[in-house]
């Protein structure tokens, strides 16, 4: 077996995927019918598909015998797939629906796969040329990919969240007043110590919305459930309760909340005109109304064996009656909500923008433009305002701009946060360096540590990484590496020339204050992503440390109230920047058309242990 190893090998292997994957798509165009009705009742049933895959019973689905990467790959042709089956509705009156038989269900379900390996081939293709997938063999119609050495790092990010989710879950459990030198506070008595001179920690807030939420849900919820013959088979029918809605809607909120933050949607933004605010109220009150429909389901499925679940998981109503219950629920004008459906709408004219948009892609609303609407449930398995942010900037690429006005200053505060009470003086806003009125560079966070005399500043990026198209993340990633090292050269070159007693002053720290060049720490952070050596762009620059939030305020904590906070910090981020992962490869063989491409390690399963 040869490895290939030149360049030119490897951009002949990526024209050579590339036309598989468009003459694969070619043959599949032409089985999709042409008329709206027939291409809606598909694009229906791999809907269908798509929910019963994420929320059916696991006994059944294995049934159909597939791994967890050929369902990976299954999901990931439903945006190919839809480019081209979803037609406007407009002068068709209803929802046009059929019985899912066993056999068109089967037919979806090839065509869904077929779909998500053409997908699977084109992201082959960019991380082949890129360099993060390596070909190890490749004869007449057997391909062999590895993921390069330094590929396996894009997970080192991702994991950063369940380390620090495993952190504050030994804080909360912590049943002593101390952590790690900290004194432990509840963070709703925070605001009483934040004068003190002292270490101390909020541990996570309790849940505001506790006594809203419901003990023993299947008995209050199985007398409402009813069957429903739809004319198209037994459906799933229920009634409900105003304590049943609000249970649900407090866990909405919750997961709003956290939501809304990943997403970086500031509730002061505007989109189109509407307030962000409102949009996430619409967005709340459609998430708690999924969570329910879930909850039933998964009732119905143990104790009501006549209902289809596959045919009742996905969801269908009138837009009109939609907006008033959420008006009614909301005290928002109705007139909002409205406006609100037409910004979060995925309609037949958006279908073409996610023709090439390999990252999964489920709407919360698929508007027929008839005053039908879908909602598919599996819309919330994904951050459902990422989505709704995917799909805006499809439309419109210069949203970018509004949605990164007031990031910075938002992720300044969370930090700032952290660095609370009497040891530490913070700069509020950005600070702009300057050479004879000459702008030479900024920095966006400030901070002094009063004991040690450490000087921290701080450059904060916060773009979105959520996708998994291989091009702009290499665009994100190499642009995050290079404003990084630009920005650490700018600065040093600024206090070389301009001296640190000058850097004081604009910093506008105390004058009693003593700044040493010894004691000043650059720092990255970005809200996601930080570490670009698996992606091809490794730091070169040794002057600064990076770090995602997360791992940023793991480190804190653990690190904890220690003799050099921030020396420690830079570090400790430092010797982070060139970790390795563990992950346990899981290879797997896809076959299109008469080809194998056979993958040893691009799906992994990787162990979270971070005490």
């Amino acid at each position: 077996m040869k490895q290939l190893e030149t360049s030119d090998e490897h951009q002949i292997l990526y024209k050579e995927i590339n036309a598989i994957a468009d003459n694969e798509l070619a043959r599949l165009v032409n089985m999709v019918p042409d008329d709206p009705i027939n291409n809606f009742i598909i694009l229906l049933e791999i809907t269908r598909i798509y929910d019963y895959l994420n929320f059916g019973k696991g006994e059944e689905i294995k049934k159909y015998g597939f791994t967890f990467q050929e369902i990976d790959v299954l999901k990931s042709g439903w945006n190919l797939a839809t480019s081209f089956l979803f037609k406007s509705l407009k002068t068709i009156s209803g929802i046009p629906i059929i019985p899912s038989s066993e056999e068109f269900r089967k037919l979806s379900i090839s065509l869904l796969y077929q779909f998500g390996c053409i997908t699977l081939l084109r992201r082959t293709a960019e991380m082949i040329r890129s360099g993060i997938l390596i070909a190890d063999y490749k004869k007449e119609n057997i391909f062999k990919f590895s993921m390069s050495p330094d590929g396996k790092a894009q997970f080192l990010d991702e994991m950063e969240h369940s380390y620090l989710k495993n952190l504050e879950d030994r804080l909360e459990q912590n049943k002593n007043s101390f952590y790690n030198g900290w004194e432990l506070v509840d963070y709703d008595n925070v605001n009483s110590v934040f004068q003190n001179y002292g270490s101390f920690l909020s541990k996570r807030h309790n849940d505001p919305f506790s006594s809203l939420k419901l003990e023993d849900l299947e008995s209050k919820m199985t007398p409402l459930l009813k069957s429903w013959d739809s004319g198209k088979g037994i459906m799933m029918g229920y009634d409900s309760t105003e304590e049943l809605d609000w249970h649900f809607m407090a866990i909405s909120t919750n997961a709003l909340a956290q939501w809304r933050d990943e997403a970086g949607l500031h509730p002061d933004l505007k989109i189109e005109g509407v307030k962000v605010s409102h949009i996430i109220a619409v967005v709340m009150c459609l998430v708690s109304f999924n969570l329910k429909h879930i909850k039933f389901a998964s009732i119905a499925e143990q104790q009501r064996k006549e209902i289809l679940i596959f045919q009742s998981l996905t969801i269908w109503c009138s837009l009109t009656e939609l907006i008033n219950d959420i008006s009614d629920f909301t005290n928002i004008e109705k007139r909002i909500v409205a406006q609100v459906f037409e910004i979060i709408s995925f309609k037949a004219s958006d279908a073409a923008l996610i023709k090439n948009h390999t990252t999964k892609f489920m709407p919360l609303i698929i508007n027929l433009e008839n005053d039908f609407v879908l909602r598919p449930v599996s819309s919330i398995v994904r951050n459902p305002l990422n989505t709704l942010k995917d799909l805006l900037l499809l439309r419109n690429p210069q949203l970018t701009a509004e949605f990164n006005k007031g990031r910075e200053s938002w992720l300044r505060n969370y930090l700032y946060a952290m660095f609370t009470g009497t040891r530490y003086h913070r700069i509020e806003g950005n600070i702009a360096l300057r050479i004879n009125k000459k702008f030479i560079t900024d920095i966006d966070a400030v901070i002094y540590d009063n004991v040690t005399g450490e000087l921290a500043l701080f450059q904060i990026k916060w773009q979105d990484y959520h996708l998994n198209d291989v091009k702009k993340l290499r665009s994100k990633a190499s642009n995050l590496t290079k404003e990084l090292e630009e920005w650490t050269k700018k600065v040093y070159e600024w206090i070389s020339s301009q001296g640190v007693d000058r850097l004081a002053h604009n910093l506008r720290v105390p004058k009693n204050k003593k700044i040493s060049e010894s004691k000043i720490y650059l720092f990255g952070l970005s809200k996601d992503a930080a570490r670009m050596k698996g992606y091809g762009f490794e730091l070169k620059e040794e002057r600064i440390a990076i770090g995602t939030w997360a791992q940023f305020q793991r480190n804190r904590t653990e690190i904890g109230p220690s003799n050099s906070v921030f020396g420690d910090l830079f570090n400790t981020l430092k010797e982070q920047e060139n970790e390795v992962v563990e992950a346990i490869p899981k290879p797997v063989t896809f076959k299109v058309s008469d080809k194998e491409f056979y993958y040893k390690d691009l799906w992994n399963v990787i162990e979270i242990d971070k005490n």
